[in-house]
């Protein structure tokens, strides 16, 4: 659904009064700039204004959590759009207003989820706090299944790089694992069918592993990469 179709719809769902459908809509429109970011980002072209744009709608996320008070369940059913709004908000050096103490209970919610357990702790790390405590109990709950293998390659080989840091052999070699693991997603079941910005099935070619572009910022590494982060001061 387009944007401009989104919005148009939204006024409607506002005006009667269904507050969580809106609050999903906003949420929805916000990754769908994530996405065109990242397609733009793909291609050689600055993701910057894109992100900006989903940025603005993160912001009208968090008014409509305070104006509408809506509940837990609301918030938990997108819960991982503010995950993205921070991997946004880091890439671009632009502070953005979270819904702080919704997004403790938030966590608690998405963190049944082994895969977004570990997410968190990316977050927790590129944002300056404490991570490694505990992280091999989402790690084996995500080992615990076949199909999630991949995914498990790929949150060992994200945590190694921030072990790592910026420079050295080791880290070139990571970096190249990194990619390669983002390329299987395309053939992976545990991401195809996911959102466009996860990069899984016929959307891999077409966007890029902003994890990774994160990781890569925070241990401040000089190599190239297409996942690598190029717009600082845009």
């Amino acid at each position: 659904m387009a944007q401009a179709d989104i919005a148009r719809i939204n006024v409607e769902v506002i005006a009667r009064g269904d507050y969580p459908l809106a609050y999903r809509n906003i949420a929805e429109s916000l990754e769908k700039y994530f996405d065109t970011a990242l397609l733009r980002w793909r291609r050689g072209e600055s993701p910057v204004p894109d992100m900006e744009r989903a940025l603005a709608k993160s912001s009208e996320m968090l008014a409509a959590i305070t104006d509408w008070q809506l509940d837990d369940e609301t918030l938990n059913g997108m819960g991982y759009t503010w995950n993205v709004v921070r991997y946004m908000s880091f890439l671009l050096d632009q502070r953005v207003e979270l819904p702080v103490e919704r997004l403790v209970g938030i966590r608690a919610s998405q963190s049944q989820y082994a895969d977004v357990a570990l997410d968190y702790r990316i977050l927790d790390a590129i944002e300056g706090r404490k991570w490694r405590e505990g992280l091999e109990e989402p790690f084996e709950r995500l080992a615990s299944k076949k199909r999630q293998a991949l995914a498990v390659e790929s949150y060992r080989t994200y945590f190694a790089l921030l072990e790592a840091g910026g420079d050295g052999a080791e880290t070139e070699a990571l970096v190249l694992r990194a990619e390669t693991n983002y390329a299987r997603r395309a053939k992976d079941a545990f991401y195809s069918g996911g959102p466009t910005y996860m990069g899984g099935g016929p959307d891999n070619p077409y966007v890029v592993d902003f994890t990774l572009a994160a990781i890569l910022k925070r241990i401040g590494w000089e190599g190239d990469s297409i996942h690598k982060w190029k717009w600082n001061g845009a």
